[in-house]
């Protein structure tokens, strides 16, 4: 929302597409709001967010970095269209990055979300364009990856601490402190709401579409067993995943 944020230079403007919250940004303006804690090398976490560049060339689309020559913290860029994530502990001998393969076209809204596993490693950074996830090229990967940065640093959109801020539109910036699952990556990839979905004739959805309504329905329209049901196989899924989190590693030669 435009009152969680507060304008670091330029001039923001606000607008609205089919029932959501857009912010104009012109290559001039920067935009911040309190840091996430969970931004850290070590540990999961999400980033998801829609945007419609009006330049391709390069920018800094969203970060949350230290104001240093070291500029520890995250930083997502557009490079010739392509999605870049950095993850820095300091530049440049710990870092964690990796670029899209394809690149997004301009003026079209397409939906970012990227994700850190927390293994500490450019192979454990995952990146979907649209729900579905992309082929990366690795930028750097070294072995220093470590630490990050705390509430103390804002995050901030359409700028960072290196590299000319972001020119074009963002929507629905989320940040999660844990690695998404595949099916809600897909299910945050659908621009229209509820209603907007529900006025398209069933046989005519997509299935990104038919799973938006089905976790709807779960969270607030089922019966009570059925809640219960869902509550019990997400609680699965997550404990399996800190239970592979806390397997013990060892190298092997």
């Amino acid at each position: 929302q435009s009152d969680e944020w507060t304008v670091e230079r330029g001039a923001p403007k606000w607008g609205k597409s089919s029932g959501r919250h857009t912010l104009q940004l012109d290559g001039q303006t920067v935009l911040k709001t309190s840091g996430a804690d969970g931004l850290k090398c070590e540990k999961r976490f999400t980033v998801s967010f829609w945007m419609k560049p009006a330049d391709l060339t390069d920018g800094v689309i969203l970060s949350q970095q230290q104001d240093n020559s070291r500029r520890p913290g995250l930083a997502v860029e557009l490079s010739d269209g392509k999605i870049q994530f950095f993850l820095i502990t300091r530049w440049v001998a710990g870092v964690a990055a990796v670029e899209s393969v394809s690149a997004v076209d301009v003026d079209r809204w397409v939906h970012v979300t990227l994700i850190n596993d927390g293994s500490q490693s450019a192979r454990g950074l995952t990146l979907f364009i649209d729900g579905k996830p992309q082929l990366v090229r690795i930028l750097y990967n070294t072995n220093s990856n470590t630490g990050g940065v705390g509430k103390s640093v804002p995050l901030r959109l359409g700028g960072g601490v290196v590299g000319r801020p972001y020119r074009g539109e963002l929507a629905d910036v989320r940040v999660y402190n844990r690695s998404l699952f595949p099916d809600e990556v897909t299910a945050l990839s659908v621009w229209q709401t509820i209603p907007n979905i529900l006025s398209t004739p069933s046989g005519q959805r997509t299935l990104a579409q038919t799973a938006v309504l089905r976790r709807w329905y779960l969270e607030h329209r089922a019966p009570d067993k059925l809640k219960r049901s869902a509550a019990r196989v997400t609680n699965a899924r997550q404990k399996l995943q800190t239970f592979v989190d806390r397997l013990p590693t060892t190298m092997v030669m």
